[in-house]
């Protein structure tokens, strides 16, 4: 799982996941999950913290990934 504020589209996780799909796909236990900021301009007054990525969605993806363990 890759977790960061920027935008989702040609963040620097996209990059990660790129890599990670290019060298080590066969090696992958589940798929690459990205927990990120919205593809949109950050906002400013109070209401960045609805774009960042909260604990909830983060947990989420967890929970997501861990299905592909049992």
């Amino acid at each position: 799982m890759i977790v960061h504020e920027a935008a989702r589209t040609c963040g620097v996780g996209a990059e990660i996941a790129a890599q990670l799909a290019e060298k080590g796909l066969m090696s992958l236990l589940a798929p690459v999950q990205r927990v990120t900021g919205y593809d949109t301009i950050m906002p400013y007054f109070k209401m960045e913290m609805n774009y960042i990525p909260s604990e909830q969605r983060i947990m989420t993806a967890v929970h997501e990934l861990m299905a592909f363990q049992e």
